[in-house]
Parts: C-alpha cells; structure tokens; sequence
C-alpha cells in the first residue's frame, strides 16, 4: 500500500503541468533538451527499458499485444530539470487504480549517462545497462534490472525482483516476492540492502567479495557459504533480511 499511495501522489504531480502527446502507434522520440534526469511512468502493461550510449533523446516504441489496446498515448512534461514521460494515462486509464487493464507492451531507450526514475503502476519492467543511478517504484508486477554499472533502488509492493552482473550498491525491497542479486565479477565493495516482507532472498557474489554481513529470516533458514575473511567488519554493510522466508548467500556460478 505504501508504493501505491507514493505512485498515485506522483501520478498526480505530473499532471499538473503541460508538455507534448505523440500519436498513438509507432516510435516516438522525445529530446533530452539539457535535462539532468529522466523520470518514466508507465501506467498498464510491461516495459523494457534499455540504455544507450549513443543517444541524446528518450524513444518510445509499442511492441504491441494481441490482447491489448492498439496503443496507449504518450505524453512527456520537462519540470526542474527533469524530462517526465508518461505512458498511459497515469493512473486515470483504469478504473480501478494500480490494477492493468491492459497487456500493451513498451521499448524505452534513454541516454545511459543520466539517472532514471521509473514509477509502473501494474506491469513488469525489465531495465538494462543502465550507467547511472536508477530508481524503480511498482505497485505490482516483476523488476528485473540487468548489468547496471550505477546504482539500483527497487521498492516493489508485490512481485519479484532481480538484479543481475550488478556493479554498483544495491537496495531492493518487496512486500511480497522474492528477491535475487547478483554481483558482477569486477564488482567493488558498495552498500547492499535486500529486504522481502514475503519471500526468499539470495545473494552471489564474486570471488574476492568482502562485506560486512548481516543475514537474517524471521521465519525460515539462513544459508551462508562465505568464509570469514569475506565478512571484514570493515567493508560496506549487506544487510538482508525476509520476515517470511530464507535467505541463501553463495558464490556466483563458475567461481
């Protein structure tokens, strides 16, 4: 309930201010035009989201469903910096709010270079080689977020999450999924927090791994494959911690 009260507030934000509508179907191109941050909200249906080093703009493309409406509109405001495009109609598309009503499906490519914050309001988003910090709020549906070199904060209201070859400092939550990091090879010590309200937790890391460690399931096991040379007091804190659940610490495959 928490993420979807934050959802809504954010909905109406913005709203409040004009900006461009595409025409429904095909791609749409929307420029950067000197922002230092992009924010997506995407209300029905899943997205993919992929960073590209190469591009100056946030492009928009309908995969398409053959259940879904034929399209969805996409509109974007600029506010403070900020580029604000929306896919949908926020949380106005469907009568009752945080639940899809449609299975319409987005490509999203946006420069690698700046931070992003996508806000879904029921539909699965998947994220890839994101450089920068990324933030990610669900109502509900799968998070899954592939090599980041930044950052990554997921705070999901129910459904999985996953994180994986990740480079930077991790903070997942759910209130209902299970949670799955894992850390890239060339991974340097950073902050991770992966917290689930209902559902298992594992953790790989690389060889080499150093944290400080601190693993616990109120309801359930707690395996933990690392040795003691790897949970140096003073490296960054790994905190884990499902109220209903297990929680499995191990080294990533092939190591």
């Amino acid at each position: 309930m928490r993420v979807a009260l934050a959802l809504l507030c954010a909905a109406a934000l913005a709203g409040c201010s004009g900006g461009g509508r595409a025409a429904h179907g095909g791609a749409k191109r929307i420029a950067t035009a000197g922002a230092s941050r992009i924010e997506i909200d995407a209300d029905n249906g899943a997205v993919a989201i992929a960073a590209a080093p190469a591009t100056d703009a946030v492009v928009v493309t309908q995969a398409g469903s053959a259940t879904a409406p034929s399209a969805l509109p996409v509109s974007w405001t600029r506010r403070s910096g900020r580029l604000i495009v929306t896919i949908g109609g926020g949380v106005g598309t469907s009568q009752i709010p945080f639940v899809a009503t449609g299975g319409v499906a987005y490509r999203i490519r946006y420069p690698a270079a700046l931070p992003l914050y996508v806000r879904a309001f029921g539909g699965d988003v998947r994220l890839s080689d994101s450089r920068a910090p990324v933030q990610v709020t669900d109502a509900q549906g799968t998070v899954t977020v592939q090599s980041p070199r930044g950052s990554v904060s997921v705070d999901s209201g129910g459904g999985d999450v996953s994180a994986r070859d990740a480079g930077g400092a991790l903070d997942l939550a759910t209130d209902r999924g299970r949670i799955t990091a894992t850390l890239a090879h060339a991974w340097q010590p950073h902050a991770i927090r992966l917290e689930s309200g209902t559902g298992d937790i594992a953790l790989s890391v690389p060889p080499g791994f150093r944290g400080h460690v601190d693993a616990s399931a109120g309801s359930g096991t707690v395996r933990d494959a690392l040795t003691p040379a790897a949970r140096r007091a003073k490296a960054p804190p790994v905190w884990l911690y499902t109220a209903d659940g297990s929680i499995a610490i191990g080294f990533s495959p092939g190591t």
